[in-house]
């Protein structure tokens, strides 16, 4: 999980506090027993580029926001809680409450997303459902690149709350109204039953935002839609597939 959430085995070794090769070793072990690629992930894609994928026969699972006109099998296994991010020093990040209104961030320049990242439409589109269009300070592909800029008070910005890492310094917020991405399993036919455990795993198991990052937000005071426990998912701006021989 934490490989595919920090979209690196460097940044996963360091949040799991353990070394970079030892964690390469460890996984590379893993694939030898169980006889191939136990994860390949596309990251960075938007769905309509995952489905393409998928369609092509890239992989047989696929994790992430539905992508459109999909004729596959969808499972829904949770739905993505988004953050904003700023400056610890930022006024908005003074109050007491955690929470923001993206009305009240209209005149901000934001830290934006590449026109080719999953999540500059998705920013856009929930600051369009609070009534303003958000003026760029900065663009950048990654999630965390974003959080890092706007932790350096660039600008705020708007990311999935399981891309935060322990520690992190700058200020988190809840958007008011919340703001929730849903996740789906997709696969090209009727998954088999190795899949279909993965995917029963990851809508019932598996944590999508992180012990730490709710901790710091604090209680959701009953936000409609938000599952009755956060889930952890193994997408982060894009998708992540696997391979129906992967053994859970």
């Amino acid at each position: 999980m934490a490989i595919v959430e920090e979209g690196s085995f460097t940044r996963a070794a360091e949040r799991l506090a353990v070394t970079q090769p030892g964690l390469s070793h460890q996984f590379q072990a893993l694939e030898q027993e169980a006889g191939g690629l136990l994860l390949e992930r596309l990251l960075h894609r938007r769905a309509v580029e995952m489905a393409a994928a998928m369609a092509a026969g890239q992989a047989d699972l696929a994790i992430g926001p539905r992508p459109e006109d999909w004729e596959g099998p969808v499972r829904l296994v949770g739905a993505e809680e988004f953050v904003v991010v700023t400056d610890v020093h930022d006024p908005v990040a003074r109050g007491r409450s955690g929470r923001v209104l993206l009305a009240d961030l209209a005149a901000r320049r934001w830290v934006h997303f590449t026109l080719d990242s999953g999540l500059a439409g998705f920013l856009d589109r929930a600051c369009a459902a609070a009534g303003f269009e958000p003026r760029v300070a900065v663009r950048t592909e990654q999630g965390m690149s974003a959080a890092n800029y706007a932790a350096a008070g660039l600008g705020p910005t708007l990311v999935p709350a399981e891309i935060i890492p322990p520690h992190f310094g700058g200020a988190l917020l809840r958007p008011d109204p919340p703001v929730r991405r849903p996740l789906t399993a997709y696969t090209r036919t009727s998954p088999d039953p190795i899949a279909a455990a993965f995917i029963d795993i990851l809508a019932t198991e598996a944590l999508i935002t992180p012990a730490h990052v709710r901790r710091r937000l604090g209680p959701s005071r009953g936000l409609s839609g938000v599952p009755p426990r956060s889930r952890r998912t193994v997408s982060r701006s894009g998708s992540a597939t696997v391979r129906s021989k992967d053994r859970i």
